[in-house]
């Protein structure tokens, strides 16, 4: 899940990079059109991380019922 988040955090870099680039060249308004990829970026992040944190809590489960025995 790490290759998966420092994709998300990559990303999320270029977005707001260029977010930057384009309202110093393109003036205050540009800011408008990345506006939908600079949150889109935002909710890749919130749903990769919370990913991360179900699936070791899946796995931590999983071991836990396989340390168990069942009557």
């Amino acid at each position: 899940m790490r290759v998966e988040t420092a994709a998300v955090y990559a990303m999320a870099v270029l977005v707001y990079g260029s977010a930057v680039v384009g309202v110093v060249f393109g003036g205050p308004w540009m800011i408008v059109w990345f506006l939908p990829a600079l949150l889109g970026s935002l909710v890749a992040i919130w749903c990769v991380r919370h990913a991360a944190r179900w699936e070791a809590s899946a796995a931590a489960r999983a071991a836990a019922e396989e340390e168990e025995p069942r009557h």
